[in-house]
């Protein structure tokens, strides 16, 4: 038998330190709201705390409420938000994502913890 052979038939141990570690908490999901310019409220939930969100209007959409703006999507920073709401207003995200193609105005929203 090689000295490899003995190496993987023998289990390894476990450290001391890994047996010493707090058990994780699983972390707690909250629900989070914003309401669009249309008036319409989106809800997330998440268990990262979300602040903003993108209002996004759709020009072409045939749905009132997608024409006056509804929340597309949830950030957890300002500035994540911010620069999705730019990708969207200088045309890039429509290049890449259909949904946007004929979006022509977006806004960062704050959100609200519901739950």
């Amino acid at each position: 038998m090689s000295t490899t052979a003995a190496a993987k038939a023998t289990p390894a141990k476990k450290s001391a330190v890994a047996e010493t570690k707090p058990e994780k908490k699983p972390a707690e999901k909250r629900a989070y709201q914003a309401t669009g310019r249309s008036g319409q409220v989106s809800m997330k939930t998440s268990t990262t705390p979300l602040a903003f969100a993108v209002d996004v209007k759709k020009t072409e959409a045939k749905k009132i409420a997608y024409r006056e703006g509804v929340v597309s999507r949830f950030f957890a920073d300002r500035a994540k938000a911010e620069a999705f709401a730019a990708a969207v207003n200088d045309g890039t995200m429509g290049q890449r994502n259909d949904f946007y193609s004929d979006a022509t105005d977006a806004v960062v929203v704050e959100t609200t913890v519901v739950a």
